[in-house]
């Protein structure tokens, strides 16, 4: 079975109306594709974080929080990079 197939099938087992290829190039999971759950009515549609399925050994499965930044760039900022919040807030 295709992965394609694998993550649609997985997004409605979890209340999804269907999945697609996550077409940004940048967002790949260690250099996957990755694809994203979707429900097609706006009545269904949530707001957050893109729910990204990750497709290892034919298996699928939601990407954690940790990921997530992985696939999207996120980084963090190191503790005590800022030595007060007045530090953060002027920038």
């Amino acid at each position: 079975m295709e992965n394609i197939q694998i993550a649609i099938e997985f997004s409605h087992k979890n209340g999804y109306d269907t999945a697609i290829i996550c077409d940004v190039p940048e967002w790949k999971y260690n250099g996957q594709t990755v694809y994203i759950a979707m429900n097609s009515d706006s009545e269904n549609r949530r707001t957050g974080y893109p729910a990204f399925i990750i497709i290892e050994n034919n298996k699928a499965r939601f990407a954690n929080i940790n990921e997530i930044d992985k696939i999207m760039g996120f980084t963090t900022v190191p503790e005590g990079f800022y030595n007060t919040d007045e530090d953060f807030m002027s920038l």
